[in-house]
């Protein structure tokens, strides 16, 4: 550590110059830490944007870090602000993401008669709860079970283990026959147009839960955790469901709920895109973003 102390004092003098040559450093992760150090001393402005959520010493040392740069922060839901809880004498402002609006979607035709095509995207690892969904469809009465098709879709990074974990898994259960698992997909979108309904089973509280959204621009409902910023996007039946985190059998009984519901999976469906269109288009974040770097006075008339 003593070695690289050097060489990190050079970044902060390099960061604190480019800031300093600019009307705005926009520092887009809590994580770079050589500008969240140069920013408290720097007479230029900066601002932080705080899209991620760690935990245990993670989030002291990231907490400490922005709370020493003490400079404006954005956070991308409510749930990331929560935990870091900083001081209020550091300005603050929550600004939800948003995505595209799809040109075409395919309506949900789910009809009771058909199976019920689950959708769950995402890194496949011990956080996102790939475990936990074939954990649950594992809990599903026999019935219901037979009347659902789960397909999974992601890929890991440098490291096969949680793959072969989950396959491993899946045969334990042998649930081959109704669940699929896809490697990653750099366009997600045929996988939204399969599906009739999305799951986010995240084990650990997302700091936000981007899939939700896109998935309610296909006119997705979601089912998802009860936990971290899919608290924000989902509302209870209206546009999904949420489920008790890190249960298998309370996910289950979701799923046979969405089974037995084809009227409420199509109709949650088109009130997620009304949902998308009202609070999670580019559009909206961008007017979003802008107030937050320059909220209204308000002492103003």
């Amino acid at each position: 550590m003593l070695f690289r102390l050097p060489h990190l004092i050079g970044c902060i003098r390099a960061a604190r110059r480019r800031i300093a040559d600019s009307d705005l450093t926009y520092i887009s992760t809590s994580v770079i830490a050589d500008y969240l150090l140069a920013a408290r001393t720097s007479p230029a402005a900066c601002l932080c944007h705080v899209h991620e959520s760690p935990d245990g010493l993670a989030l002291l040392a990231v907490r400490a870090l922005l709370h020493w740069a003490a400079i404006p922060m954005i956070f991308n839901s409510a749930a990331t602000q929560t935990q870091f809880s900083l001081p209020e004498a550091i300005p603050q402002a929550v600004v939800l993401n948003s995505c595209k609006t799809p040109e075409k979607t395919r309506p949900v035709e789910y009809d009771g008669l058909a199976p019920l095509k689950v959708l769950m995207l995402g890194r496949i690892n011990s956080w996102k709860g790939q475990d936990l969904l074939v954990e649950a469809v594992a809990a599903m009465r026999i019935e219901a079970r037979a009347r659902i098709e789960i397909r999974i879709v992601g890929g890991t990074f440098d490291n096969a283990r949680h793959d072969l974990a989950l396959l491993d898994l899946i045969r334990r259960f042998e649930l081959e026959s109704y669940i699929e698992v896809l490697g990653f997909d750099p366009d997600p979108t045929p996988h939204y147009q399969w599906c009739d309904i999305l799951v986010v089973p995240s084990r650990k509280p997302e700091p936000f839960g981007l899939v939700a959204i896109e998935a309610f621009s296909h006119g997705r409902a979601v089912i998802a955790a009860d936990h971290g910023g899919l608290t924000e996007i989902v509302t209870p039946d209206r546009d999904g469901w949420r489920f008790e985190p890190n249960s298998a059998a309370d996910l289950a009984r979701y799923l046979e709920m969405a089974v037995a519901s084809p009227f409420a999976v199509r109709t949650m469906g088109e009130t997620a895109r009304i949902t998308h269109a009202q609070r999670f288009t580019e559009t909206i974040f961008e007017r979003s973003f802008a107030e937050a770097l320059h909220p209204a006075d308000p002492t103003a008339p």
